[in-house]
C-alpha cells in the first residue's frame, strides 16, 4: 500500500494536488515527504470560515478532474483529504487507497464509508462515478456542515 501511494502520488502532478517531494527513512520508519500547508485540511478550514468559498471546491473538483484524465482513481474523496495553502488553494491529498485504472477489475473496500458510493458498499468494482459520489457529498457536507460520526470501512 505504501509503494502504491508513493507511485500514484508521484504520477500526480499538477497545481490542484499537493505536491509530493520524496520519501524519507529515518529511524527505521518511512516517510511520505510533501510541503507544509499553512491552513491545515478543508473541512477545519472552511469550519474557520464559518463558509464554504466556491474557488475552494473548484480546486477540488480540478484536482479530481486531473487524476481522472490520468487514469487514477482516488476512492477516498472527503474534506479532509484536501489541504488549504496560505493562498487558499485547496489541493487533494491522501493517495492511499488510489487505484490507477488500467488495475480496474478488482473490488475496492478501503475508504470512508460516508463517503462511499452504493455500489462501492455493496462490493462492486469501483470507477470514477464514485469520486463524484463521495465529492458530491463533500459538498454538501461544507455547505451544510452537519454533524456525523464518520467511521473508516476496511
Amino acid at each position: 500500500e505504501f509503494e502504491n501511494e508513493a507511485s500514484v502520488w508521484y504520477m500526480a502532478a499538477s497545481p490542484h494536488v499537493l505536491p509530493f517531494y520524496g520519501v524519507c527513512r529515518k529511524g527505521g520508519k518511512t516517510f511520505l515527504v510533501s510541503p507544509y500547508v499553512e491552513n491545515g485540511n478543508a473541512r477545519k478550514y472552511l469550519e474557520e470560515l464559518k463558509r464554504c468559498g466556491a474557488s475552494d471546491i473548484f480546486d477540488i473538483a480540478r484536482g479530481l478532474k486531473y487524476l481522472h484524465e490520468n487514469n487514477i482513481l482516488h476512492l477516498d474523496v472527503k474534506p479532509d483529504n484536501a489541504l488549504v495553502d496560505k493562498l487558499s488553494r485547496a489541493m487533494v491529498t491522501d493517495f492511499g487507497t488510489c487505484l490507477i485504472r488500467e488495475l480496474e477489475g478488482k473490488s475496492h473496500d478501503m475508504g470512508t464509508a460516508h463517503y462511499m458510493a452504493p455500489e462501492r458498499l455493496r462490493g462492486e468494482v469501483p470507477t470514477q462515478k464514485a469520486d463524484v459520489f463521495a465529492f458530491g457529498i463533500s459538498l454538501y457536507e461544507v455547505r451544510k456542515n452537519p454533524a456525523h460520526p464518520c467511521t473508516t470501512a476496511k
